[in-house]
């Protein structure tokens, strides 16, 4: 959720402004942003870690989040604890003071999970009842209600045969992680750092990369030797094949600024960029002063 910075509430806490689908996940945004930007409390996690917090934030921060038992402020998830209404079982934070008992003696944990209940059970849902239902059910949706004939199946026209691409030195790989890094996916292919080139593919429209790059091999023998074993990029596999036989012309109004960085690019559409076909790219060049 994207807060209102010029807004409080009683409890100093800026209510939402308006929510939003976060491209690549809030680890990419707190690493784009280490003092946290609009992103207020903890990101949990399916791992040791337990939860994620922006580096750079100031220290001395007071808790989003209560106790399901005593209501204390606290925002660690521990321990695995659900709400105790049947119909819920969501959830719920326990604090330190509740849940070490209750490690250190296993008998204690029936007792405690009776007395826990989420924010919504605890309310009686009066925050879900005040929010406006849409029109369509207030007015009874009566174009959902009738009846309509099924449609009729249509058989999708066939598709046309690809040539496969000629060998090339320059290698397509996709499927990559939208928070990937250049020394990943190098590495992945087992390629040298410092002396291979890379080329983000981006949206047209939106400028943000989506998951493809062009990788420069040294010779053609190389590209093809890649293509004989199945990579990795944190699990995923990717998608490996021959690119474009030459590295693409620049537009004419000169080439573009190369983005250097050890990541693709995050947002916000250039001033100038290199054009690949039909689709935007910004290069990721290394090695260009040696």
């Amino acid at each position: 959720m994207l807060t209102n910075p010029g807004a409080s509430s009683d409890d100093g806490v800026a209510p939402p402004e308006k929510i939003v689908m976060v491209r690549g996940g809030i680890e990419r945004y707190l690493r784009t942003f280490p003092d946290g930007g609009y992103w207020r409390g903890a990101n949990y996690l399916f791992d040791r870690r337990f939860e994620q917090r922006p580096p750079d934030a100031p220290a001395g921060a007071a808790p989003l989040g209560n106790c399901a038992a005593c209501l204390a402020p606290c925002d660690e998830y521990r321990g695995k604890f659900a709400c105790s209404e049947k119909d819920c079982r969501v959830p719920v934070i326990v604090c330190a003071r509740c849940r070490d008992p209750v490690f250190k003696d296993p008998k204690l944990r029936p007792d405690l999970a009776k007395r826990l209940k989420c924010r919504l059970c605890r309310e009686d849902y009066a925050g879900a009842r005040a929010t406006p239902l849409p029109a369509c059910v207030l007015k009874g949706a009566p174009d959902l209600a009738v009846e309509k004939a099924p449609p009729k199946k249509t058989l999708a026209p066939p598709r046309k045969y690809k040539a496969p691409k000629p060998p090339s030195s320059i290698l397509f790989v996709g499927n990559l992680p939208l928070t990937c890094e250049r020394s990943e996916v190098l590495d992945a292919l087992s390629l040298d750092r410092t002396a291979t080139k890379v080329v983000w593919l981006v949206d047209k429209q939106s400028q943000l990369f989506y998951g493809s790059a062009l990788v420069h091999c040294a010779d053609v023998k190389t590209a093809a030797r890649l293509l004989a074993k199945p990579k990795r990029v944190r699990g995923r596999k990717l998608r490996v094949g021959f690119g474009p036989a030459a590295t693409p012309a620049d537009d004419d109004a000169g080439p573009g600024p190369v983005h250097d960085g050890p990541r693709p690019p995050c947002g916000g559409a250039p001033p100038e960029s290199r054009v690949f076909g039909k689709k935007r790219v910004r290069e990721e060049e290394h090695g260009a002063g040696a």
